[in-house]
């Protein structure tokens, strides 16, 4: 099945989009996609939206990414950081795409994620895909000791199987529980890896009391 990939970008009126801007950006995005396409089970189409905002950019990075659904992903770049934009977007832009990728992907074969585990696993996996491909990012909320792992998953046992809970809590808040929801799954899927054998890629279908099971999480 042949597949393609849209890329939009979104203008406002300052600052615009210049062509060197648009020309790197597509170069980069076209080669992240065809190395996720070759490992990933992905949608015929995939829309990627670019757009110059701090919307969902992290400040460490300047950058960042929502996948909307299984083809649909939105990329963010802080206007704040527009000097910076060339190397943000050679160095950390494939990164995250890879990421998004592969929340498209597991989007794509499994549907939206459910309850707090399968949230925490799926970021987890979408982070180590990313390093596995791009080891030289290192990114903030993809490092975890087993200590803090233990710590979160107790935290996060009460609400680990519900359907609703505050995302913001787990995922969002500051101080030492910051990205703690991405942080206790990529160690957990780093885990399930070592276990296993099995890439971030290879289980991109597995739900979540699999990858636990893995990871002797249970």
């Amino acid at each position: 099945m042949r597949q393609k990939l849209l890329i939009h970008f979104l203008e406002r009126s300052d600052p615009r989009w210049n062509d060197a801007q648009r020309r790197m950006i597509r170069d980069v995005l076209q080669k992240t996609w065809r190395q996720a396409a070759a490992v990933l089970p992905l949608p015929s189409v995939m829309n990627v939206t670019v757009f110059a905002s701090d919307l969902y950019c992290v400040p460490e990075t300047g950058e960042g990414g929502y996948t909307v659904t299984k083809d649909w992903i939105q990329l963010y770049l802080d206007p704040a950081e527009a000097k910076r934009w060339p190397g943000i977007i050679r160095r950390i832009l494939p990164s995250t795409f890879f990421h998004e990728l592969h929340h498209a992907s597991r989007h794509f074969q499994t549907g939206p994620r459910t309850t707090l585990a399968d949230d925490v696993l799926t970021e987890g996996l979408a982070t180590v895909f990313a390093s596995e491909r791009f080891p030289s990012f290192v990114p903030p909320w993809g490092q975890a000791t087993e200590a803090q792992a233990a710590r979160w998953l107790n935290w996060m046992k009460p609400d680990w199987n519900k359907r609703h809970y505050s995302r913001h809590a787990y995922f969002f808040s500051s101080g030492p529980n910051r990205w703690a929801g991405y942080r206790l799954g990529t160690r957990l899927v780093e885990r399930a890896k070592e276990r296993t054998g099995a890439t971030a890629a290879e289980m991109v279908a597995w739900n979540a009391r699999r990858i636990l099971r893995a990871a002797d999480a249970r």
